[in-house]
């Protein structure tokens, strides 16, 4: 157990770092003193409407998952992903997320199972068949609203 601690508190240290340096990096918004024309909603953070009619749910919290061989850790994987869902329909990811997240990490899990995160786990073709598996998991929870899952990033940590 003790060797899974330092691998996890770096990721977390890591992920905290690079939030806080993108906030402070971040340019800051022009500030002028006329009064706005117009009245706009609120955005939704986790929101990002384009022109093709669907939006995109980033998911909270990144997916660790462990590289076990031989009954051992080997290494750990680190991902964010996002659904590609229909318009309108980030509420619904949202309102159902732990069970998405669930699926979805329990095909991260039989990926790496598979050998998915072995060697060249960023291979095309293992890339491919991971997309596909969790684009078929996210779509088997919410059918008539997830149409695909962006993986936005992925690191792997030998332990």
């Amino acid at each position: 157990m003790k060797p899974f601690i330092l691998p996890i508190a770096f990721v977390l240290v890591g992920g905290g770092a690079g939030a806080g340096a993108g906030l402070v990096l971040s340019p800051k918004a022009e500030t002028t003193h006329e009064a706005p024309s117009e009245v706009h909603e609120a955005a939704d953070p986790h929101a990002a409407p384009t022109d093709h009619g669907v939006e995109y749910a980033k998911l909270n919290n990144q997916f660790v998952v462990p590289v076990v061989r031989d009954g051992t850790t080997r290494a750990i994987v680190a991902l964010n992903l996002s659904a590609e869902v229909v318009s309108g329909g980030q509420s619904e990811v949202f309102a159902v997320e732990p069970k998405l997240r669930d699926a979805l990490f329990a095909a991260l899990l039989d990926h790496a199972r598979m050998g998915g995160f072995d060697e060249d786990y960023t291979d095309g073709e293992n890339m491919h068949l991971l997309r596909d598996s969790l684009r078929r998991t996210a779509v088997s929870v919410l059918p008539e609203t997830i149409t695909d899952v962006m993986i936005l990033d992925v690191t792997r940590m030998e332990i």
